[in-house]
């Protein structure tokens, strides 16, 4: 692999948002989930670790006020030049710690999407929760989604790396394959992303981004929920509404601020 590239040395510090983007863009399958939840709900609808916007901007093109916070200024600028067609929805980026943010406002709704949730250590969700419980207003909807936590515990210590898909480089139009491994330890499986940009000349030069999830339980994750003050409402294993099983690609949690229950579906 070739060290070096002087066109990719420009472009390595500002592409990864548009990677990220351009590698995520086709996955559409939980949006309706997230779609049932803004109708129950209503809007301003908040969501924490928007990043490009893969799902906020199908919130504001069904019509939603939508607020987005990121602590990564490069995903919101990526964000503000996406474009939203064919509703009337806004959408407000802020550039925010989701663990310690603060609106003058409350939300109906606030969601988590994207398996974020289960990178953040427990003191980090004890502050998010925190937050959360402080932003929704009554009745209010906290929807999470991350891996289902026994296939990460499942795992073998190290998976061997596997080719995923291509795309076009954002920027340059180039082949960019993109491949990960998994490593496991003790208390965190880690995904390593390799997003390899394959250039005519033959070079060949590689971005790597790793996201290490931590190795909590399911049950660990409710406990630390519901002692936070939000209720349980529901949990499904995929966006299909799927009850959760051994077997389940998801964890997803629904709670809700008060006793106020509706029917999700």
């Amino acid at each position: 692999m070739s060290s070096s590239h002087p066109l990719w040395d420009n472009l390595k510090d500002s592409c990864f948002p548009q990677l990220y983007q351009a590698h995520h863009r086709e996955y559409i399958e939980d949006i309706p989930f997230w779609l049932d939840l803004a109708r129950m709900q209503g809007d301003p609808i908040l969501e924490l670790g928007c990043g490009p916007g893969r799902v906020l901007i199908q919130l504001a093109n069904a019509g939603y006020t939508c607020y987005g916070i990121d602590n990564d200024s490069g995903m919101l600028l990526q964000l503000k030049n996406e474009s939203i067609s064919g509703g009337k929805g806004k959408i407000y980026s802020v550039l925010a710690d989701m663990t310690s943010f603060q609106f003058q406002k409350q939300f109906p709704l606030i969601i988590l999407p994207c398996n974020t949730y289960s990178t953040l250590e427990l003191s980090a969700r004890s502050s998010l929760l925190d937050c959360i419980r402080h932003h929704l207003s009554d009745g209010g909807v906290f929807a999470v989604s991350v891996p289902n936590p026994e296939t990460l515990h499942n795992l073998t210590t190290t998976v061997e790396p596997e080719f995923e898909m291509f795309f076009p480089h954002p920027k340059t139009t180039n082949p960019v394959q993109v491949s990960y491994q998994i490593v496991r330890d003790a208390e965190h499986a880690s995904f390593f992303w390799y997003y390899d940009q394959l250039y005519p000349d033959g070079n060949v030069k590689r971005l790597e981004i790793q996201t290490s999830h931590n190795l909590t339980t399911r049950n660990q994750y409710l406990f630390e929920i519901q002692s936070s003050g939000l209720e349980v409402h529901a949990i499904y294993g995929d966006f299909d509404y799927t009850p959760f099983d051994s077997d389940s690609p998801n964890l997803i949690i629904i709670t809700q601020k008060s006793n106020i229950i509706q029917t999700i579906r």
